[in-house]
């Protein structure tokens, strides 16, 4: 089967891009002319190189996918997008018709530098979670780390570590670092600050922290019983949720 010519153009500009050593964002491409629908410009949102983009073609349609790679912190190979261009789309949004549904894709700097938003937690709690007045002290005390860290001599000649952002929601304190060399100083630091309150601290990214697990059951209503009350409550509990395992409690 031919190869239509405006996909060789297509073809040609990824893989002259994908050719590359350098990591950076994929060029405008145009997809085919489908019926009822205008060519329109596709800015990519996966990188190429090491990560490189490239096109599959599947029928009368044209996927763009991306692979795994270390800059955009993925992990196996997925679907990224369909090249049908979504008309709704206001200028600069990367959304893309799938099925009728519009997928929002995500840019490069995102990917890059999605694993300098962490998470400072408590382990010693089931959950990670950090009171107030502990978010506080862990906080005074990392301040406190790194004057030293800036005033030291070592420090006087390199950049100092430089947070964007420090926020304390959920009893989850959430930081974003600027750099890579930032998040290694956390990671070094975190665990070993020595503040007045008990806690095991550590750092680690967001899509580890602990899930809490939500679960409904049915209380019964009042009623009469010789029983002890407490035991009442719990024969209750456990006849008619069965899967809670109340004995265990």
């Amino acid at each position: 089967m031919c190869m239509d010519p405006r996909l060789k153009t297509v073809k040609s500009q990824v893989d002259a891009a994908s050719s590359t050593d350098e990591c950076q964002v994929t060029p405008v491409i145009h997809v085919l002319q489908y019926p009822g629908c205008v060519p329109k410009p596709i800015p990519s949102f996966a990188c190429i190189g090491r990560c490189a983009s490239y096109l599959q073609v599947s029928g009368s349609k044209i996927w763009q996918m991306e692979r795994s790679c270390m800059c955009c912190q993925e992990s196996g190979e997925r679907e990224a997008s369909v090249s049908l261009f979504c008309p709704k789309a206001k200028p600069g949004e990367r959304k893309f018709i799938k099925d009728h549904k519009v997928l929002s894709g995500k840019s490069y700097k995102d990917a890059a530098t999605s694993h300098l938003k962490v998470a400072i937690i408590d382990k010693d709690n089931p959950y990670g979670k950090i009171t107030t007045e502990k978010a506080i002290l862990v906080k005074k005390t990392l301040m406190g780390e790194l004057d030293k860290t800036i005033l030291s001599a070592s420090c006087s000649k390199t950049k100092p570590p430089i947070f964007r952002s420090w926020t304390h929601s959920g009893e989850i304190i959430r930081v974003t670092c600027d750099d890579d060399l930032t998040l290694e100083w956390l990671k070094t630091k975190v665990p070993t600050l020595k503040t007045s309150e008990r806690a095991t601290l550590a750092v680690v990214k967001m899509a580890e922290l602990p899930k809490l697990t939500k679960a409904s059951f049915w209380v019964p209503g009042e009623a009469q019983a010789d029983l002890d009350e407490k035991e009442v409550v719990l024969r209750r509990l456990e006849g008619q949720n069965p899967n809670l395992q109340v004995a265990k409690w």
